[in-house]
């Protein structure tokens, strides 16, 4: 009786861990998903009421995700810090891969600028990370496949082990 309640507690922790692993790269998507949705609108804003992007940043409205990167961005603005190193600062803390982290933090220096620049380089991120969902899009289903595998597996062998 003891054995199968541990084998039992075993698989559930295995299929525990399954769920938090994929969560957490649904909620990198969901995360990358609101940034790009939010860059294409401050660059919409931009082109129709030539809105200056800290003044974007602070009012908001782009999503709970993004609203809380910019203001974040918006924060550091205010205590005196320069714009690349107050978005580099803040993409660090987003739930996104490194390697996206990176791109996006890298980013906040190409922000400066006229118009157009701001605009372009906008558009520029924002397909970046379209292109980033539609790679992990393709690999998703693989991706759990192998996750649920590697974690039932674990498991069952960990019982195996300990009976």
């Amino acid at each position: 009786m003891l054995r199968g309640i541990g084998a039992i507690l075993i698989i559930g922790s295995g299929l525990l861990l399954r769920g938090t692993i994929v969560s957490k790269a649904r909620w990198e998507e969901r995360t990358m998903c609101a940034l790009r949705d939010a860059l294409l609108a401050i660059e919409r804003e931009i082109a129709l009421t030539l809105t200056p992007l800290p003044a974007l940043f602070a009012r908001g409205g782009c999503g709970e995700i993004a609203d809380t990167f910019f203001t974040s961005v918006s924060d550091g603005l205010r205590s005196g810090g320069t714009f690349a190193r107050c978005w580099a600062v803040s993409a660090q803390t987003l739930t996104l891969p490194q390697t996206v982290k990176e791109r996006v933090a890298y980013f906040g220096a190409s922000l400066g600028g006229d118009e157009e620049s701001v605009r372009r380089a906008l558009r520029s991120m924002a397909d970046e990370l379209s292109a980033a969902l539609e790679a992990r899009g393709r690999e998703r289903a693989q991706r759990e496949r192998v996750t649920t595998a590697l974690c039932v597996s674990t498991s069952v062998f960990l019982v195996l082990i300990l009976i």
